[in-house]
């Protein structure tokens, strides 16, 4: 059975996926200050975010691999010297806030470079201009009439979060 050329293409966006993210995370792990992307993800987050802090809660709703376990990984990264995590002293003090430590911020330049690299090398050089601005076009308005189809269903627009961390 052959798939039309939507679902054809459809597919073609999941493999292509799934390379991207097994190549990226080779790499990345391959570099002198080596992680996973699972946890360049977290820090990149971090490193964009205002005094490059967030809330866990926020954290969690942001990241785009590995939202369960968000915890688990935050630990990791806190084992590794990358992030610190503290109290909330906002309204609500029951909160936990990540944020970079120094040794982190350096990390996340050294690892954004050679990061950086890997994105052209697998994917900004395979597309021109005019295809990017038609992928992120596309991507763009699944994305927001998927968060608009999960909101209405009552579900977290971001994903599900590891409820026990």
């Amino acid at each position: 059975m052959a798939l039309d050329g939507k679902r054809a293409a459809f597919y073609s966006l999941l493999q292509s996926h799934d390379v991207l993210v097994r190549l990226l995370d080779r790499e990345l792990q391959d570099a002198p200050d080596g992680i996973p992307l699972d946890w360049y993800d977290v820090l990149i987050k971090l490193w964009l975010a205002p005094g490059s802090e967030l809330r866990m809660s926020e954290l969690a709703e942001q990241v785009l691999l590995s939202r369960s376990w968000i915890t688990r990984r935050i630990i990791q990264l806190e084992d590794a010297g990358l992030v610190a995590r503290r109290p909330s002293t906002g309204d609500d003090r029951r909160g936990v806030i990540a944020s970079l430590t120094c040794h982190g911020r350096e990390v996340f330049a050294r690892l954004d470079t050679s990061h950086g690299d890997s994105i052209r090398r697998h994917f900004s050089d395979l597309v021109s201009d005019e295809e990017a601005a038609t992928i992120r076009t596309v991507l763009e308005r699944i994305t927001a009439i998927g968060k608009q189809s999960l909101a209405a269903e009552g579900q977290s627009a971001e994903s599900s979060v590891d409820r026990a961390s």
